[in-house]
């Protein structure tokens, strides 16, 4: 294939992101008129006809103007596209949706997939992927009563489990303190399957006065231990999808929603790091068409970040939209929501981020 030059370069450019605002062919008059190109009407065609058929561009009709193909928009994002920054309000609206009380992770990967979508009005998609390695990093005890108590387990990868519990008999704060003290320091750095009888027993043997209270937080430790090796996948504003010319099909459409909403294993979201673009500070995988390697997919393009997690676990955020998404304001919106929930997440877990 000839290499692009430098002027084909430009042109592409300017038909991707006409094509990206208007969703209409783009003709030669369309570029003469809001691009500064520096060719005339003549020259815009001839380029336009090469771009064709070397791949980059097609017809859909005789008399209509030029749309990219998936081979354009995959130049486009590997070399065209110009970095967006984000306006004052538009982090002012993503920081807001990461408020301070939302203390438990599911909740705030929940808050980012919904703000996400609604900012860029394309499907989100979340995948939390939790290894069976996973250690308990912090146990906190709570009385709000004299029998009545809040249990709370954070695990290193940041899930939280948390549980009223509620004794026959009240327990002494001292002994609630002792318990609390006992508890991270027998299980921390345990995963909750390999607590063994010995651990149980030097809990049982130093709890005095509030056995009755290590019971029932024991039985509910062993009833999350299935929780600690598991993913949730989420899918927001997957209506969103029927604003766009390309979904006019409800046959087409319809295959998408039963494949966001049916029962698959998330492995075609998780990113490809060989292909990963830079975007801002950070890293997105931007896949287009059949690139997805999914038959439902494979007219629409799916932009996906990584969030690693301490053992091994990752949260993985996409967005999923047409071709013609705009691929450079998108990938900077994700990459902003990524790089905040994470270090909201490490705030939680009191693990500082380090920056790239």
């Amino acid at each position: 294939m000839r290499e692009l030059t430098d002027r084909k370069k430009r042109i592409l450019q300017a038909i991707i992101d006409e094509y990206i605002e208007r969703a209409e062919p783009v003709g030669s008059k369309v570029l003469v008129d809001r691009y500064n190109l520096g060719v005339s009407s003549a020259t815009l065609r001839n380029e336009m006809a090469d771009l064709e058929a070397m791949g980059y561009l097609t017809q859909p009709h005789t008399s209509a103007g030029r749309i990219p193909t998936n081979l354009g928009y995959r130049v486009y994002v590997d070399e065209l596209m110009r970095q967006q920054s984000l306006s004052e309000s538009e982090v002012r609206r993503i920081s807001g949706a990461f408020d301070a009380r939302l203390q438990e992770i599911d909740r705030l990967i929940a808050e980012a997939g919904r703000a996400i979508s609604d900012m860029t009005n394309y499907a989100s998609v979340s995948l939390t992927r939790r290894t069976g390695g996973d250690v308990i990093k912090s146990i906190r005890l709570f009385p709000c009563e004299e029998n009545l108590f809040v249990f709370v387990v954070i695990s290193a990868t940041g899930m939280v489990n948390d549980k009223m519990i509620r004794t026959t008999r009240p327990v002494p704060p001292e002994a609630v303190i002792r318990l609390a003290d006992t508890l991270n320091r027998v299980l921390v750095g345990l995963a909750p399957g390999d607590i063994s009888f010995r651990h149980m027993a030097e809990l049982e043997n130093s709890a005095g006065e509030a056995r009755e209270l290590l019971s029932a937080i024991l039985d509910y430790i062993r009833s999350i231990i299935s929780e600690y090796s598991s993913q949730e996948l989420r899918v927001d504003g997957a209506n969103k999808l029927l604003y766009y010319p390309e979904y006019n099909d409800l046959n087409y459409a319809r295959k998408i929603f039963d494949f966001l909403e049916g029962d698959n294993d998330g492995d075609w979201i998780v990113g490809d790091r060989d292909r990963q673009n830079r975007v801002g500070e950070g890293l997105v995988d931007i896949r287009i068409g059949k690139e997805n390697g999914i038959a439902p997919l494979e007219n629409s393009s799916f932009i996906v970040t990584d969030i690693p997690l301490s053992g091994n676990s990752h949260i993985y955020l996409g967005l999923l939209g047409p071709t013609r998404m705009d691929y450079a304001r998108t990938s900077a919106r994700l990459q902003f929501v990524a790089r905040i929930l994470g270090r909201v997440i490490d705030g939680i877990l009191g693990e500082p981020r380090d920056e790239e």
